[in-house]
């Protein structure tokens, strides 16, 4: 029996190694980035399993919800592990296979557009709850996260057709996907800021009250940073070093980002429970997985939540007027 085996995938033995790409620049990011979007995935079933321990009052089509926001992140981490094996294992000794981008990734990018548009339309929701439904938040976020989401749909597409890669860049792309980061970037900005003052314009002065506002406004703080971060981060190495592959660390994990940063709001409604049932005070609201509103008022027209706490604090202050008269 021969020991020649053909080889199919292996590249002609004339072409001189520095004309091959660097893998630091291109597998490498890759490895980290799947590792990485991994490593959040399981965080973010972590965060599934706890949700549904935790609130199991809450509504079957909201769980419904939470189910296929999983699915959706179980397909994108999929993909990207057969992207890795197609990498490393089908390709193995072919670094010309990076000049060809792989199926997988595209349909990850697939996955990664429908759950970041998905879950930034449930920030912009909150957004115009919270804004006490002033539209023009809610047209203006969802503008940018259309926007946003829309180039990079339009730039996966386009590179796959046109053999986009790290190694091979297409001046439409680059265009398309600067358009896309600062848009994404600038959405998530918004959303987090937003949300941030109109709950800061909710404190009324009363202490324990202000304290679970200032809990809320931590909260938003620190998951709208968190997709923040990544979104700059990823439009400064794009910019930075657009032939190099680095952005692919921040875009791989942009779909477990959004998952985790959206669990992570809905897991925190069991402390804010807690300082509501320590706060007798603060009895009139009801801290639900998508906004922030007084229990016996659900529609528009109502009296705000606002006016909900000047009312509140108006009472207390009439109760230690009586207790200081009685002592005196």
């Amino acid at each position: 029996m021969s020991n020649s085996t053909a080889m199919p995938n292996t590249p002609p033995l004339n072409i001189p190694i520095g004309a091959l790409p660097k893998f630091d620049n291109t597998v490498g990011p890759e490895l980290v980035g799947v590792l990485a979007s991994v490593l959040l995935y399981g965080i973010s079933l972590v965060q599934t399993y706890i949700y549904f321990q935790l609130f199991p009052e809450d509504s079957k089509y909201f769980k419904y919800y939470i189910l296929l926001i999983c699915a959706m992140t179980s397909g994108s981490t999929f993909f990207l592990c057969v992207g890795l094996y197609n990498q490393f294992v089908t390709n193995y000794a072919n670094p010309l296979s990076l000049l060809s981008s792989s199926w997988s990734w595209t349909w990850e990018a697939m996955f990664e557009i429908i759950v970041g548009m998905t879950v930034q339309s449930i920030f912009a929701f909150r957004v115009y709850i919270l804004s006490e439904r002033k539209k023009v938040w809610l047209v203006i976020i969802t503008t940018l996260a259309l926007a946003g989401n829309g180039t990079k749909f339009a730039s996966t597409i386009y590179g796959r057709f046109h053999g986009y890669t790290w190694v091979h860049p297409v001046p439409a792309i680059h265009t398309l996907s600067v358009i896309s980061l600062t848009t994404l970037m600038v959405c998530d900005v918004t959303i987090a800021v937003l949300q941030s003052f109109y709950l800061y314009r909710q404190r009324t002065g009363i202490s324990r009250t202000d304290q679970l506002i200032n809990t809320l406004i931590l909260y938003t703080i620190s998951t709208g940073a968190f997709t923040s971060v990544i979104a700059t981060a990823g439009l400064v190495c794009f910019l930075t070093m657009p032939n190099k592959g680095f952005l692919v660390i921040f875009s791989f994990v942009t779909c477990t980002t959004y998952v985790n940063a959206f669990l992570a709001s809905v897991n925190s409604r069991r402390t804010l429970r807690r300082a509501l049932d320590k706060d007798p005070t603060s009895q009139l609201f009801e801290v639900s997985s998508l906004r922030i509103a007084p229990i016996s008022q659900r529609t528009s027209g109502h009296p705000s939540v606002h006016q909900h706490l000047q009312n509140n604090s108006m009472e207390e202050q009439q109760n230690k007027a009586q207790l200081t008269a009685e002592d005196t």
